[in-house]
């Protein structure tokens, strides 16, 4: 009869079984690399973030600064109205 089937024996289902496994581990070493890839470059984006957000605050303090001095300055320069007196008289 050609229509019959060997038994399958716990010999087969033990090497299947191990297919299975050595695949698995396969794509489970794949995925940690491919994790710690992933993790050094966040923390690389990170630490460039705060660089960055360190900039901008001294950024913003040295134009804090620099208005402060360009209204001090304003203050000892004289102004359009009296320019105009003083030539007048």
């Amino acid at each position: 009869m050609s229509g019959e089937r060997e038994p399958v024996t716990l010999d087969d289902v033990a090497r299947q079984l191990d297919g299975v496994l050595a695949e698995l581990f396969r794509v489970l070493y794949s995925i940690r690399n491919d994790v710690k890839a992933l993790t050094t470059i966040v923390q690389d984006v990170a630490a460039r973030e705060a660089q960055l957000m360190a900039e901008m605050r001294a950024l913003d303090s040295q134009v804090a600064s620099h208005e402060e001095r360009l209204s001090r300055l304003e203050g000892l320069a004289p102004s359009t109205s009296e320019e105009t007196t003083k030539r007048s008289a």
